[in-house]
């Protein structure tokens, strides 16, 4: 095998770059959370929160202040400029007052191995990331959602209002940035701020952000709760960011799931300190419940009051751990602590953004009252919990599902069931908790699933709930295993329990290659030329016209200053799809005949006399009719492309098409590479008529079903020079065997001649 150092090298270096970036806007999220860290020290056992919570008070800062900046139509930038003021300001002032030693004892140590932590699942994604990228592409990787597009280009109108065009047809993108997760735009918009760079720069960098932020909460849990070595622990967090769910997600870009799926870890890491019988331990525990709601507010609003309600129980559940039995009068007290944080939490985060938590609430009642569960998706497969390789989906049975969910069941109550007779080391109330909220969590998926059945909901409910805590089975049994050991038998397991989780990491990445990852999508960097048509003096709009509707929306990335009009329907609502829009005042995007999906071309274009829904063909070049979508063409009466073609499905079709010629100056024939379908005994031959725009009818009769050529004449059409429009009739055409298509031509491809 032949290894391409060169290409290596680049891949390295790329995934270097990406890691850097979302290191960078790790750090700056410290800086501009430095007041709000500051003000939490005193609730907290150690002289700081731990530096997941830090990160979640810079997103609590930016969140609220770039809130009310867009509310009041001022521009996020000074929020960006003065937070960082003010962040460095405070942090200089504390490292001047206390000195160097209190600087190396408040932030040296503490964040030598939470960088590692954050750094290297970071680096493992951006590798597989830039793995999947292209030469020729831009940096964006997805396998079809559009929510990637979504968030960079609301990120990036963000960052330029007011000065930015939000108009895209009819839809005002203002309304989307209040309306949806904020928070999770406002950190794109951030990062591109930072980084000072477009924001498909940051499509990797900023989800890297969220992945090392889960890292650093399960490098914690299983430092604090499981007393594992710093190593192994890491080693944990990167196999639960590479396992086959996560992946899922990141190819997806659910940003703000990320999000909040850290956010979720850290607020439950404080809470099961709580156990520890401390009254910092409760308060800390408040404060980062009331901190992260806020964040969760603004960052993944259809999840609040999921948050809330998680977190107030969870608290509960922490304080009868923390008394050490089940009494009536724990329970009590159980449940007047989930009263009184739940409405703590809503009145806090009422106080802070009034009318964001209108917009959450507003969200949640809407989600609660439609009672649609969302497309087909599979039940979760969670032996991955367990840490092992494999499809994130179970098989359609019941008994298969079954199968797949009663041994992650039987192994957590096991593990339960030791702990609370044979677990007699310190945080061994931590322990319990946790576990007891890995099998509730397994179970509340379990009604979902009931509730929900084969849906997006009930996939949505395991991925953000239960398989966060994938790691807690892995991490428990490593403990086990470690603390009935001695020295040199502990080393040996360390060792062990590393190859084995190495192994399982490489089976992830594996199948991230094998099947995960091979429906991505790559952008052609041709895309980027429509941003020429910000220079256009005349082109007061750009009409976008490529085929597929995330290329769609990564071609709008680039538009800053002018409204934007698409040809289709993209996440931002229906298009505008006119034929006569002034040629004054627009300016023409669109993918360039022939449409080769490997190395498409792009033009644009303005003063055209109309803006035309197809490409122009060129003269002289065969099309090929394989492509499952066109923007050279319009088909009815045919069936769904294969390899070599389509076939007419009907008694009728057409096929209409815009040439790049004048058909009034040059004799033009319409030349068709076609065979016909035969049935031996029924029909022998196919009459096939071809009324071409509107001349008498042009009749051919096919005897054989190899392809040969079709020439057609193609007299001018009244009025429109270049438009060549077709239609056939097939009075032949019949169904073979065992297929309800009625079958006429098969069509290879076509071509224009003069």
């Amino acid at each position: 095998m032949t290894i391409d150092w060169l290409a290596a090298g680049t891949l390295v270096l790329n995934a270097a770059t990406g890691t850097v970036r979302s290191t960078i806007i790790a750090i700056t999220l410290l800086v501009m959370g430095a007041p709000v860290t500051k003000m939490l020290s005193c609730n907290f056992k150690d002289a700081t929160p731990i530096p997941a919570l830090q990160l979640i008070c810079g997103l609590f800062s930016a969140s609220v202040l770039s809130w009310y900046a867009f509310r009041f139509g001022m521009p996020v930038s000074w929020v960006y400029s003065f937070l960082l003021a003010v962040g460095t300001a405070l942090s200089a002032a504390l490292l001047v007052r206390g000195g160097f030693a209190e600087f190396r004892r408040t932030v040296v140590l503490p964040y030598a191995m939470a960088s590692v932590a954050f750094i290297a699942p970071v680096f493992v994604y951006s590798l597989l990331s830039f793995a999947k990228i292209r030469t020729g592409t831009l940096p964006l990787l997805t396998i079809g959602n559009g929510d990637l597009l979504a968030y960079l280009k609301l990120g990036d109108v963000l960052l330029h209002l007011p000065a930015a065009a939000t108009q895209i047809s009819t839809t005002d993108l203002r309304d989307f940035i209040g309306d949806d997760v904020f928070g999770s735009f406002n950190l794109v918009s951030l990062s591109s701020f930072i980084l000072r760079t477009g924001v498909e720069k940051c499509a990797i960098p900023v989800l890297g952000f969220g992945i090392g932020l889960i890292s650093l909460c399960v490098v914690n849990f299983c430092q604090r709760v499981f007393a594992l070595p710093a190593w192994l622990s890491i080693i944990v967090a990167t196999l639960l960011t590479s396992s086959p769910l996560f992946s899922y997600i990141v190819l997806n870009y659910f940003l703000a799931q990320i999000l909040f799926i850290g956010i979720l870890l850290a607020s439950f890491l404080h809470i099961a300190e709580v156990a520890e019988k401390s009254e910092r331990s409760l308060r800390a525990a408040v404060a980062a419940i009331l901190l992260a709601s806020v964040c969760v507010m603004f960052v993944y609003h259809p999840w609040f009051l999921q948050y809330l309600a998680l977190t107030s129980a969870a608290l509960g559940a922490a304080l009868i751990a923390r008394n050490g039995s089940i009494k009536i009068s724990n329970l009590l007290r159980a449940a007047s602590a989930f009263v009184s944080i739940f409405l703590a939490a809503n009145i806090f985060d009422l106080a802070i953004g009034s009318s964001r938590y209108i917009i959450a609430a507003r969200k949640i009642m809407f989600a609660a009252a439609d009672g649609v569960a969302g497309w087909p998706m599979p039940f979760v497969n969670l032996t991955l919990l367990l840490g092992l390789p494999g499809d994130w989906h179970t098989p359609e049975t019941a008994i298969a599902a079954a199968g797949q969910v009663i041994p992650v069941l039987v192994i957590g109550i096991v593990w339960l069931a030791v702990a609370c007779r044979y677990d007699r080391f310190p945080a061994r109330p931590q322990r319990l908790y946790v576990l007891i909220c890995f099998l509730t969590g397994v179970l509340l998926y379990l009604v979902a699933w009931n509730y929900y059945g084969a849906s997006y909901r009930q996939w949505k409910f395991a991925t953000t709930l239960v398989a966060p805590f994938g790691f807690v089975v892995l991490a428990y049994a490593l403990f086990a295993m470690l603390q009935q050991s001695n020295l040199a038998t502990r080393r040996i397991l360390i060792a062990c329990s590393c190859v084995a989780a190495l192994v399982c990491i490489r089976g992830n990445i594996e199948q991230y290659f094998n099947k995960w990852s091979v429906p991505a999508f790559a952008f052609h960097e041709g895309l980027r030329d429509v941003a020429k048509a910000e220079n256009a003096q005349n082109a007061q709009a750009v009409y976008i016209d490529v085929p597929e509707i995330i290329e769609k929306m990564a071609a709008a990335i680039y538009v800053d200053n002018k409204p934007i009009i698409f040809s289709g329907p993209t996440n931002y609502g229906q298009g505008t799809k006119s034929e006569s829009l002034p040629y004054e005042t627009v300016a023409v995007f669109r993918e360039a005949c022939p449409s080769s999906r490997q190395e498409p071309s792009y033009s644009l274009s303005t003063g055209a006399p109309t803006i035309s829904l197809r490409a122009a063909v060129p003269v002289g070049v065969d099309i090929p009719l394989s492509a499952p979508d066109s923007s050279c063409f319009t088909l009815h009466g045919f069936s769904g492309a294969e390899p070599w073609g389509r076939w007419t499905d009907g008694k009728s079709a057409s096929l209409e098409l815009r040439c790049d010629c004048d058909l009034t100056k040059k004799n033009t024939k319409l030349v068709f590479s076609a065979g016909t379908y035969l049935l031996p005994g029924k029909v022998d031959r196919q009459r096939v008529n071809f009324i071409v725009n509107g001349s008498p009818v042009q009749s051919k009769i096919l005897a054989s079903m190899a392809k040969s050529e079709i020439l057609l004449e193609a007299p001018p059409c009244v009025g429109e020079a270049g438009k060549i429009s077709v239609k056939i009739e097939l009075p032949d055409a019949i169904s073979p065997p065992g297929d309800s298509r009625v079958l006429g031509l098969s069509i290879s491809s076509f071509a224009i001649r003069q």
